[in-house]
């Protein structure tokens, strides 16, 4: 939280950061790039050694130890990019140099539909298993008779009579039609996440080296020259993004996953397989809950765990973002549980790649068909992630990207600042950018039409505000992860093409119009993991206490449900709390695929749908069809502590506290040019205004109700006096 001379004046740390992956050679080419930076109003970079020749050129470290040395002698704030492009992991090629079997790998799922003599040829990867099912009704019953292995890729078997399924199941690297291969850095082989040694040589190889040159060149620790640590991408790699060769769908694997779901719950694998790919039903369920809660805790322990641990005994923040942030199935295809891994970053962060998500669009109510919306609405996602592990920042990769590569129009101001108006209203509070500067590219034309000086300002403005915040709204979002893995069937198709099972296509489509809705209706909320509702030792219940207190709790769609989640969920009803089924209420226990605990739970809160269920206390529960009419309820129940006054205005909020103070920001996300009044639960109210730096106090006797005159994406501040 800021005061009034930094509110003026925003520090480097809370402007943008230029990404500069190339630091120049020449001293006076370096000052001069730092002096156009220092003009433009930014604030640091996010920098590395050159990509040429990466870590092995002497030449290569010395501009890197001279540079980095002047640009913090000149006051910019700096953060360490860890790979020669992206995603992190590789060490520019040189964690698999040595080391092939570190690539990323899963088991494949191939099958032949048949009968009598069946020979199946697995075209990559060697058989892990294979079974032979019979067919009924169009799908093959489990589970299947195990057939015996030579280690050949060719399995051969005589069925009897009828219809008959053989499956076999390859362990084979992955690459073709993966991020690995449709990047727009370089394409070349991946790690394996999940893999500690692959990533234990990546820290050798890249953290170590720089942690050394620093010390040894410039006699200092690494901790007092860089702020953070930006890692780019990393992913499992199995959902396919181009048509490129691959052979199979895939789930993904290492080499002592067996070992370890043996570990954990007593089942060997391999005779599972083909419940992740085959069928729905309550052994479904349960198999692939339990697999991707374990590939989910692997992720986060081994790649964002080990990271994280670096970093901080270093002194230093663990930041950067992961891919495809905006989809829950491609959360499963990537990390099992984004949450869990996002929650490994002392900084999480998301990335923006259009500078033209201007909201215009968000009030229209329609479902998406695609994973993208006008509103970055990840960057919610990401804000949650924070305030539940008490992050004070969250950061955004921002640019356009998208513009350029398209050879669209040049993006304006206008739409950069509605961009990051966006972002910083859902959660986000630090930039680093990709927008191209006239002294990195020589297009001065494109590159020196933008006032960056105003908008670094601006920005470094709405940073000061929202830095080291805390989220102090009243409503809840159960992210419904589990839902999507009881019914996930990984595809050989690419993830654009949505061929997943209906049912999770529904969830990832309702959870990001629910999240839509909330925004434009000032329905501000959090998103909660099934951690967040483990009784911590650090901070028990923290979701149910006072003065961020949550009253209403939204399950999306949430079929599926821990146990030990439903308990806390039946308790905060029990004492008070709203709680709103959207879609379906929970039925389905993902420890066991069966009923149990979650159906008996959610048969006492839900009902028909819109038949409300009272406590005394003032409990409520209640199940809803669809988004339009939860949003219904909840302004009928009075959900949210601030009030938009003025009808159709074009106007969302957050509200948070900060130094001890509620506060509440505002923004414009219209064309238009809205005047508006908002009731906000303040006494004394001082407006606080990011354009001009100014701050005057709201006359106390006009009370709660707070007239704004407000310009086209932008924001201003209430806080409270």
């Amino acid at each position: 939280m800021t005061n009034k001379v930094r509110f003026a004046n925003p520090g480097a740390d809370r402007r943008i950061l230029q990404m500069l992956h190339q630091i120049p050679a020449g001293s006076d080419e370096r000052r001069r790039a730092y002096d156009a930076l220092l003009r433009a109003g930014f604030g640091g970079l996010v920098t590395n050694v050159s990509f040429d020749a990466y870590l092995e050129s002497e030449d290569h470290w010395q501009e890197f130890l001279a540079g980095v040395a002047e640009a913090s002698e000149q006051g910019l704030w700096l953060w360490l990019y860890d790979e020669e492009g992206y995603p992190s992991g590789l060490a520019g090629g040189l964690t698999l140099r040595d080391n092939p079997e570190y690539q990323a790998e899963g088991v494949g799922y191939y099958w032949l539909d048949g009968g009598g003599e069946m020979v199946l040829e697995v075209p990559t990867g060697t058989p892990v298993y294979a079974c032979l099912c019979q067919i009924e009704d169009g799908a093959p019953v489990l589970p299947g008779e195990t057939l015996a292995l030579d280690g050949s890729p060719t399995v051969r078997v005589e069925s009897g009579a009828g219809a008959w399924r053989l499956m076999v199941f390859a362990r084979q690297y992955l690459y073709e039609g993966t991020h690995a291969a449709a990047n727009v850095h370089v394409h070349r082989p991946y790690i394996n996440m999940m893999d500690d040694r692959a990533v234990n040589k990546f820290i050798r190889l890249t953290h170590d080296a720089y942690e050394e040159r620093v010390r040894q060149g410039l006699g200092r620790e690494l901790g007092g020259l860089f702020a953070a640590a930006f890692t780019d991408e990393p992913s499992l790699q199995g959902g396919y993004l181009v048509d490129g060769g691959q052979t199979a769908p895939v789930v993904p694997w290492c080499y002592d996953l067996e070992e370890r779901f043996r570990e954990r719950y007593g089942e060997d694998v391999l005779l599972l397989l083909p419940y992740l790919f085959e069928g729905q039903g309550a052994e479904q369920t349960c198999v692939r809950c339990w697999f991707y809660d374990l590939v989910a805790d692997l992720v986060a322990e081994r790649y964002g765990g080990a990271l994280q641990a670096w970093c901080q005994q270093r002194g230093i923040a663990s930041s950067g973002h992961l891919l495809l942030e905006e989809s829950l199935i491609a959360h499963v295809y990537y990390y099992g549980d984004y949450m869990r891994s996002a929650r490994r970053q002392d900084w999480p962060g998301i990335d923006v790649l259009s500078s033209r998500c201007m909201g215009a669009e968000a009030a229209a109510p329609k479902t998406s068909v695609g994973m993208f919306e006008p509103i970055p609405l990840h960057a919610k996602l990401l804000g949650s992630v924070a305030e539940l592990v008490g992050a004070p920042r969250v950061m955004s990769e921002t640019s356009d990207h998208l513009e350029r590569v398209r050879e669209l129009e040049p993006v304006t101001d206008e739409e950069i600042l509605g961009t990051i108006g966006w972002q910083y209203l859902l959660g986000v509070n630090t930039l680093t950018s990709y927008y191209r500067q006239a002294w990195q590219h020589g297009d001065a034309e494109v590159c020196e039409q933008h006032d960056w000086a105003a908008i670094n300002t601006y920005v470094g403005r709405l940073g000061e505000m929202l830095v080291d915040s805390r989220w102090a709204g009243e409503i809840a979002v159960l992210y419904p992860i589990a839902s999507v893995w009881a019914q996930f069937i990984p595809q050989r198709e690419t993830l654009y093409a949505r061929q997943e099972p209906e049912h999770c296509i529904a969830i990832d489509d309702t959870y990001r119009e629910l999240g839509k809705q909330l925004v434009v209706s000032n329905l501000d909320y959090v998103l909660l993991d099934h951690q967040a509702f483990a009784k911590e030792p650090r901070d028990p219940s923290w979701w149910r206490r006072d003065p961020a207190s949550i009253k209403y709790l939204v399950l999306p769609m949430a079929r599926v449900v821990p146990r030990r989640v439903m308990m806390e969920i039946y308790q905060f009803w029990r004492a008070g709390g709203k709680v709103l089924a959207l879609g379906e209420p929970p039925a389905t226990e993902a420890e066991t695929g069966k009923p149990g605990l979650t159906a008996k739970i959610g048969e006492a809160l839900f009902s028909q749908p819109n038949e409300v269920h009272t406590l005394p206390n003032g409990g409520r529960s209640v199940l809803v069809n669809d988004v339009a009419t939860l949003v219904d309820a909840l302004q009928g129940w009075g959900a949210g502590p601030v009030r938009l006054l003025t009808r159709d205005a074009t106007v969302a909020h957050t509200i948070r506290r900060g130094a001890g103070r509620t506060f509440v920001m505002l923004y414009n996300y219209g064309e238009q040019r809205q005047r508006f009044v908002v009731q906000v639960p303040m006494r004394r109210v001082e407006i606080w205004d990011p354009v001009t730096g100014d701050v005057a106090a709201w006359p106390p006797e006009a009370g709660e109700n707070v007239a704004l005159d407000l310009e086209p994406y932008r924001a201003i501040f209430l806080r409270e006096a």
